[in-house]
């Protein structure tokens, strides 16, 4: 379970993904969202439910703007009422815009929020069959990006 950021603009990270990815990242969505707002649903202490704590609205926000991005493309979506559904159980009729979170505080780290350096976006690596992944250059390897990782707790900032 992991949701892809490569670039904070949840509309530009839509975008960008592959099919498989963006598709995969509606279903990753909800099953973080449940595990954040069910009691007894399961996935509750994994690392990409714990960066996600105390931004629901901003997770769903980055959900639906996938859900849009993946109708865009001309596939059905299910997932857009189902995670409006679990937003609506936490009072939040319609998620306020990326921008508007931003402005509130309401992003986490690993999309732009405070705590959070720029870094160049990465790109995720092709998925399929047939995909061949070479490794990197000898170079490449010694390069490190950092990379925000929001501690648990996430859900007690000021």
């Amino acid at each position: 379970m992991q949701t892809f950021l490569p670039f904070p603009e949840f509309e530009l990270t839509a975008t960008v993904l592959d099919d498989r990815r963006l598709g995969k990242q509606r279903v990753e969505v909800l099953q973080i969202l449940r595990a954040l707002t069910r009691e007894r649903y399961g996935w509750q202490s994994h690392p990409a439910v714990l960066m996600w704590a105390g931004y629901e609205e901003a997770l769903g926000a980055y959900g639906l703007a996938v859900c849009r991005a993946w109708s865009r493309r001309g596939r059905p979506d299910t997932c857009d009422p189902k995670i409006r559904t679990e937003l609506a159980a936490l009072g939040i009729a319609e998620p306020r815009s990326q921008d508007e979170l931003a402005r509130d505080g309401g992003l986490p780290p690993l999309a732009g929020g405070p705590g959070c350096a720029p870094q160049p976006p990465g790109r995720p690596a092709p998925q399929g069959p047939g995909v061949v992944r070479r490794p990197l250059p000898r170079r490449a390897r010694r390069r490190r990006l950092r990379v925000a990782r929001p501690q648990p707790g996430a859900a007690d900032r000021p």
